[in-house]
């Protein structure tokens, strides 16, 4: 288990448990929606309701309840959530199992002991995908920058790059780079390294061409 989290993450997980249940596994959000999923119920096996709505169901029946776990049956099959561990109990995620009945034996402690390391390896991959957002919105910010002094609109370039964080040097250094085809789309990671750690990379507006602030 902690093998399958350093390696492959939630998705890696719910793969795992998807197998284990022989049915469905993902995490839903605290309003039902489904967020990640693994696995399918087998076509042998008898169909299940749909299944984001059964979870979604399953999510509004814990919360009404206060619980900490919840299981519902539908005939064939068993559905199983479990909140993952979190501040905020509340907004939680939960993960959500549809599985066919009857359930396997110790399937249900299984996935209790799943959610400590499922929990912070979602928490992880919430942390890094906040990140990479924040890192596209520095990026734009640069690239209209460089829109901007490359149609000679200079007094907005200054008003917009004094609004951006981290500030960009004084002065600025532009360095320029004809790429290849997709090699363009690599540059930007390597920049910093390759200009002695600039504050960032984008791509140039209307060539093949990379800039490096």
């Amino acid at each position: 288990m902690q093998r399958l989290a350093r390696n492959g993450g939630t998705a890696e997980l719910l793969r795992w448990l998807s197998g284990r249940a022989d049915g469905w596994a993902g995490i839903a959000g605290s309003d039902g929606t489904v967020l990640s999923a693994s696995g399918t119920v087998a076509p042998h096996a008898p169909q299940p309701p749909d299944v984001p709505r059964l979870v979604a169901d399953g999510v509004r029946a814990l919360a009404e309840r206060g619980a900490l776990a919840y299981s519902h049956d539908t005939g064939a099959h068993t559905a199983l959530l479990f909140p993952l561990y979190a501040d905020d109990r509340g907004a939680a995620p939960l993960l959500a199992v549809v599985t066919p009945r009857p359930v396997a034996a110790g399937l249900a402690t299984l996935l209790a002991d799943v959610l400590m390391p499922l929990s912070l390896c979602w928490e992880a991959e919430a942390v890094e995908r906040k990140r990479r957002r924040v890192d596209l919105a520095e990026s734009r910010g640069r690239e209209a920058v460089l829109h901007l002094l490359m149609t000679g609109q200079l007094s907005i370039a200054r008003q917009v790059a004094g609004a951006l964080r981290p500030r960009l040097p004084d002065p600025v250094r532009v360095c320029v780079v004809e790429c290849p085809g997709a090699a363009g789309t690599r540059w930007p990671g390597s920049a910093p390294r390759r200009t002695a750690g600039g504050p960032g990379s984008c791509g140039a507006p209307s060539t093949p061409a990379t800039s490096s602030w």
